[in-house]
């Protein structure tokens, strides 16, 4: 299971927002205007990556999300 955690309010937030490699992103859903839960699938072993589109979703105020570097890992 993954969390994603904004830090401010967002209703656009969505799983064509987030791009991965070596695996898939399914069952995507809030738990809040603020906490997103995901499953990640791997499709093999070795290198992983989650990412969050830049710029992809706003806050209330008409806010884009900022850039973070994409979350990797091996998986075997």
């Amino acid at each position: 299971m993954l969390t994603f955690t904004t830090s401010e309010a967002t209703s656009d937030f969505t799983i064509d927002d987030i791009t991965v490699s070596g695996g898939k992103i399914s069952n995507f859903e809030s738990s809040s205007s603020t906490v997103y839960h995901a499953t990640f699938t791997p499709s093999q072993d070795g290198l992983t990556s989650i990412d969050v589109k830049h710029e992809s979703f706003t806050d209330a105020a008409g806010n884009t999300n900022g850039s973070v570097a994409p979350f990797e890992w091996t998986y075997s």
